[in-house]
């Protein structure tokens, strides 16, 4: 055991590198699960205009 933390103390740079991509990658995942404040708001729950058909210009 005592190997283990000597060698994280030893290479101290590499394992902040490897501990911050660990945890910026889980922060990420956790915040992509989060609804946005758009999302909440009731602008995306609004209806859409029904849709018109395109029609042919000039053959009515």
């Amino acid at each position: 055991m005592m190997n283990v933390i000597q060698i994280i103390c030893d290479q101290k740079a590499h394992t902040f590198v490897l501990v911050g991509f660990v945890l910026g990658c889980y922060l990420d995942r956790k915040n992509d699960e989060k609804p946005t404040a758009f999302q909440k708001t009731n602008l995306s729950r609004r209806e859409l205009r029904p849709k018109k058909s395109p029609g042919l210009k000039g053959y009515d």
